[in-house]
């Protein structure tokens, strides 16, 4: 006989993926290593280690304003996310921006580099090759000092990678090892200098290690050509590879020169030639590098630019045909003026014509004998064939240097082709899928720590990626996961975290009260592909989502 009892009251309440990214934080000790470093100075019922969790858990979701921090929680399964005791009404926006302003006190670089240094203790980070970049952030608010020189990060106008000219901003520099998890972080004034800001995070970075006994011997910064001047070459003692800036005359005289001894590149596409070099006093390998792929993506662009050429300067010599000379030399020198603007173009040759017109002030047809004789000139372009092939003859090609003469050319291109991964980390950053780029802060000490926030959820979000894609590799399986469309699915032996996280969205809780006040919780039953994920994470990803009684 079935037994029916009634319910007063039924919620339903979501955890989605944030309990593996609390199991990250048990696992690695990270709860107890923030509350040690930053104590608490007033009464709040949540600890620091607690509120930078739930900063993680909202940057690789969405990004919240701190006041409806307390109204994102009310749909979630607060305590078996966060802990036994937590509720959603104590993450509050002066627990949170508390938690900010305890980061910005003890400094979002030197906390940066402890939180390294802890999970460095516990979790495999290669610290072989180390890759370097900056970007900025774009902010929709005034943040006016009032004419009073900042103390602290100064976010003003200053170069737009986003085009933005209208927005203030600020700068993030970003060091990354070769798995794209992130390793340091300085953030930076808004019209910092790239030349200036990447040598100085390389040899903070250095110096952090040194000081936290951390340095390796064989740890290599890579970085782009900000890095590369006379100045920061011979002032770094590190080893390194960069882009050789193009501007140099040397390095101008190498992309010029053709029928070089190219050699084939192990990676497909590539082709190299090596050379000693001592620029800026430094005794340095040079390989002069041609892409197959970018020489094609390049004459794409150069032959795009051909036809606007075209296109615009067959309508100058639309309006230079209206206009009138004194004299036929006259009328030949501005159509060899606009010839001359088009480089990949071919001027035919100019037509003269004369018509009679009245002198200045006069109107009507002028009389036999009384006018004055003008010239005008009809020019007509079409494309040079022989120009365009001339132009390309430079394409394709990019000179890397290094000061670490014991590599070979092909270890310098391999190392150097890594450093798309801290271009895709900003990427991360900025892009739409998790939106950490939106700011809803006023202060800009607080912009620092939500910075540090930034980079940290990146650390999280690889270190787990990796240690699925090692656990997968390794039982050589796969996880069967949606790829591009809701009916898509494939077998993926390298799954990004961000399409795991999809297989997380509708997993949670449903409580239960009934009419005596006991309550009663019901827990999401997990899908067989969903514990595969906690099964390759490892056991503590798998209690996770145990919830004990």
């Amino acid at each position: 006989m079935q037994q029916v009892v009634k319910a007063v009251k039924s919620t339903q309440l979501s955890f989605k993926h944030y309990p593996i990214l609390s199991a990250f934080f048990k696992e690695y000790g990270l709860f107890q290593f923030f509350d040690t470093l930053l104590p608490k100075r007033r009464h709040h019922e949540v600890t620091h280690g607690q509120c930078i969790l739930l900063f993680v858990c909202d940057c690789l979701t969405a990004r919240t304003p701190l006041y409806l921090y307390t109204d994102l929680l009310r749909d979630l399964d607060v305590p078996f996310i966060f802990g036994p005791g937590a509720r959603a009404e104590y993450f509050n926006e002066y627990a949170m921006g508390e938690t900010l302003d305890a980061i910005v006190r003890f400094g979002e670089d030197k906390l940066f580099a402890k939180v390294l240094g802890h999970l460095r203790q516990q979790v495999e980070i290669d610290m072989s090759h180390l890759h370097a970049d900056t970007t900025n952030f774009s902010v929709a608010g005034n943040y006016d000092d009032g004419g009073v020189t900042p103390t602290g990060l100064h976010i003003t106008y200053g170069h737009a990678k986003d085009k933005r000219t209208d927005l203030k901003r600020w700068a993030l520099m970003m060091i990354v090892n070769a798995t794209g998890t992130p390793v340091a972080m300085k953030t930076l004034d808004g019209n910092s200098s790239d030349k200036k800001t990447i040598i100085e995070g390389m040899t903070a970075l250095k110096e952090v290690l040194e000081a936290e006994g951390m340095a390796e011997v064989g740890s290599t910064f890579i970085a782009d050509s900000s890095f590369y001047t006379k100045d920061n070459i011979a002032a770094f003692t590190g080893k390194w590879i960069s882009h050789a800036q193009e501007g140099l005359n040397e390095v101008k005289r190498y992309l010029a020169m053709e029928a070089l001894p190219f050699v084939d590149s192990e990676a497909e596409g590539y082709r190299t030639y090596g050379l000693d070099s001592s620029y800026g006093g430094v005794a340095q390998r040079w390989v002069l590098v041609f892409s197959g792929q970018m020489y094609a993506r390049q004459v794409k662009t150069l032959q795009r630019g051909q036809e606007k050429q075209l296109k615009d300067a067959n309508a100058k010599a639309y309006h230079l045909q209206a206009k009138t000379f004194k004299c036929e030399p006259d009328a030949l020198a501005a159509a060899a003026e606009l010839a001359a603007k088009w480089p990949l173009l071919k001027a035919m040759e100019p037509e003269t014509s004369t018509k009679t017109v009245n002198k200045p002030g006069k109107k009507g047809r002028p009389k036999e004998g009384e006018g004055l004789e003008v010239f005008s000139v009809s020019l007509a372009f079409e494309k040079d064939p022989r120009a365009l092939e001339d132009a390309c003859k430079g394409l394709g090609k990019f000179m890397l240097a290094t000061n670490d003469l014991a590599l070979g050319d092909e270890q310098i291109l391999q190392a150097y082709k890594q450093q798309g991964t801290v271009e895709r980390g900003f990427r991360f950053l900025k892009n739409g899928d998790f939106q950490l780029a939106p700011v809803f802060l006023k202060s800009p000490r607080r912009i620092q720590a939500l910075s540090f926030v930034m980079c940290l959820s990146l650390m999280v979000y690889s270190i787990i990626e990796n240690q699925l894609r090692t656990s997968l590799a390794k039982a050589n399986e796969t996880i069967r996961i949606q790829d591009n469309g809701p009916a898509d699915y494939k077998n993926n032996a390298r799954p990004t975290l961000m399409k795991v996280f999809a297989m997380f969205d509708h997993l949670g809780t449903t409580s239960i009260t009934m009419a005596g006040g006991q309550q009663l919780l019901i827990q999401t039953t997990l899908p067989p592909e969903v514990r595969k994920v906690l099964h390759y994470l490892g056991a503590p990803y798998e209690k996770a989502f145990e919830r004990s009684m």
